[in-house]
């Protein structure tokens, strides 16, 4: 197996058009109501995403800097790992990156990860967003060459 390199812009499988958004609306409206801080509320917001119907997620988790063990409450969904903060221009080093997938690594399986940064790069400097993404492939290499030398990863 390989821990995919690059994120994609498929979520879910949509077997009726619309739904994904109106259950996603669903669930941030109800959330905005609770009137909770967004990125302090993943631990109450996955589970609900849970029971969705897609089964690809794309999660901010490096600006944050959440933890792992959330992406525990997601069990059987595809994640795509937020490594790489977009909201500064810090250029963040393939062992961050690295760090970031091994923590995701222990609680979801290699098939069901991909290396992305935490959202668009477009509001970003050229020059930094390559950067970034840079370091994102590189990080994401050396856990493959970890997972290929050692044999391991979560399946």
């Amino acid at each position: 197996m390989s821990l995919p390199l690059l994120p994609t812009t498929v979520i879910g499988s949509m077997s009726k058009p619309g739904w994904l958004t109106s259950e996603w609306f669903s669930i941030t409206e109800k959330w905005r109501l609770s009137g909770k801080e967004w990125k302090h509320g993943y631990d109450e917001v996955l589970p609900a995403l849970a029971q969705g119907k897609a089964q690809q997620y794309s999660l901010e988790f490096a600006e944050p800097d959440l933890p792992a063990k959330l992406l525990e409450m997601l069990p059987g969904k595809i994640i795509q790992l937020g490594v790489i903060d977009v909201g500064r221009e810090g250029i963040e080093t393939p062992q961050i990156v690295e760090k970031r997938l091994r923590a995701a690594l222990e609680v979801v399986p290699v098939d069901r990860l991909i290396a992305a940064p935490d959202c668009g790069c477009g509001a970003l400097p050229r020059e930094v967003a390559r950067a970034k993404l840079q370091a994102m492939v590189e990080g994401a290499h050396k856990v493959r060459a970890h997972l290929r030398d050692n044999g391991s990863g979560k399946s």
